[in-house]
């Protein structure tokens, strides 16, 4: 089974790019959420960009990389392996090739972008950083094929 990442919003009649949201990963039976507890809940187009930057970073060359959303404390720690990566959760890890975490990364973020599309003004910085992340995480994942 290949990597599912979700980024889920949380409904509030009221949109702005600072909304909190969630974020969910799983492959097979392993499953990390932000939505475990309230307090794990981030700024989601902020934390959606950072978990990009993280990603991108780890696969550059950085050996360890932390991510913790945007105002909260849910953390991932990536790890760079010889032909993927590994995410670590308290106890739990989740391992996967570059490509299957980039298309799935890519995947939550459209499926995330098309349910919030008419409420999303791409001139706000929030939302031009997520942009400027997702066309350099479309890069790098066409140099690998």
């Amino acid at each position: 089974m290949s990597i599912i990442i979700k980024f889920t919003r949380v409904e509030d009649p009221d949109f702005s790019p600072f909304d909190l949201g969630n974020i969910d990963i799983a492959k097979n039976t392993t499953r990390f959420s932000s939505d475990e507890e309230g307090r794990h809940a981030m700024m989601l187009f902020v934390s959606i960009s950072d978990f990009i930057h993280g990603l991108l970073s780890c696969y550059k060359g950085k050996k360890r990389v932390e991510f913790v959303g945007a105002d909260s404390s849910f953390s991932i720690i990536f790890l760079k392996k010889d032909k993927g990566i590994q995410l670590i959760r308290k106890k739990e890890t989740i391992e996967c090739s570059w490509r299957e975490i980039f298309e799935s990364t890519i995947s939550g973020i459209n499926n995330s972008i098309k349910i919030n599309e008419s409420k999303i003004d791409w001139n706000h910085a929030v939302f031009s950083d997520l942009n400027d992340a997702k066309i350099e995480l479309e890069k790098t994942l066409r140099e690998l094929r």
